[in-house]
């Protein structure tokens, strides 16, 4: 099984869980990961302990200098990919590609077309991405748990791995997090790589309505750089809050004392409040937040 999808870790989760589900059904299946070459992509498998290839790929752009980027790396990613794909088909007798969206998973779908490997599409956006668009114009099978997908794509609920699932009380949670176990909370997130205009806009409300935080604590992930400043905006506010970069060993407990990403809240049956926030000459589901 070959998973293709990266530059975040809100493509790259969905497609741990669902290794998850079908290594309970059939035990002797190898999967192997097809992701981006950024830094987070290596750093989220080798946690996990999974095999992966880095595809030097490049998201599509209107902007000139983007979009010259994407087209001189298109080339060279599908080719890495047709190799990762032929090295599979060698070493097993039926292979199949799911593709769960991000820029990654489009040259990685190309070349699994070229090689005759059957590509199965899990659409994580609200609104397909342009790589999503792209590769379900030949993908076997058309996946999406909600939103605007073509009302031809099946419909499936939220792709949740085991790291995310409430696996104890709230309370408990809380607790694990150095928390109030009775005290309501507030999850603020950009997703894997935090987003900076959300990281603002929480230090704004938190100088300007102090007030509106009264008898709350919040879980906030900040993304890479961003986590001393936030805490100590909090800090200053007097609002009790867990602020990380990135919550990977605590993704659980973070998880399970609210909901842990854009998929696994909808899981976790929380409320919640989700902001697409992108640059706007990029389509939406293809740009980074932040």
């Amino acid at each position: 099984m070959l998973l293709a999808g990266g530059g975040s870790g809100g493509h790259i989760f969905p497609a741990v869980a669902i290794a998850e589900r079908l290594r309970e059904r059939e035990p002797g299946v190898v999967c192997r990961y097809l992701v981006s070459d950024r830094p987070l992509d290596a750093e989220i498998l080798r946690s996990l302990d999974e095999s992966f290839a880095a595809l030097p790929a490049r998201p599509p752009s209107v902007r000139p200098r983007p979009l010259l980027r994407f087209l001189m790396t298109w080339g060279g990613a599908v080719r890495a990919a047709r190799e990762t794909v032929r090295r599979a088909q060698c070493d097993a007798d039926a292979v199949v590609m799911v593709a769960t969206g991000g820029f990654v998973s489009a040259p990685a779908a190309q070349a699994a077309r070229a090689e005759g490997v059957p590509v199965v599409l899990v659409n994580l956006d609200s609104s397909p991405g342009k790589a999503s668009r792209f590769v379900g114009r030949f993908a076997r099978v058309r996946c999406t748990p909600e939103g605007s997908a073509p009302a031809s794509w099946e419909r499936i609920r939220p792709v949740v791995r085991d790291a995310a699932r409430a696996g104890a009380p709230a309370r408990v949670c809380r607790e694990r997090l150095g928390l109030d176990p009775e005290r309501k909370t507030l999850l603020v997130t950009g997703a894997s790589q935090g987003a900076n205009s959300i990281n603002r806009l929480l230090e704004a409300l938190l100088g300007a309505h102090r007030a509106s935080f009264e008898g709350w604590q919040v879980i906030h992930q900040t993304g890479a750089s961003e986590d001393e400043r936030v805490r100590a905006a909090y800090a200053a506010a007097g609002v009790p809050a867990r602020v990380e970069a990135f919550f990977g060993g605590a993704g659980g407990a973070m998880g399970d004392a609210w909901g842990a990403g854009r998929h696994d809240e909808a899981s976790e049956h929380a409320p919640h409040h989700l902001d697409r926030l992108h640059h706007p000459a990029e389509g939406p589901g293809e740009a980074d937040p932040g």
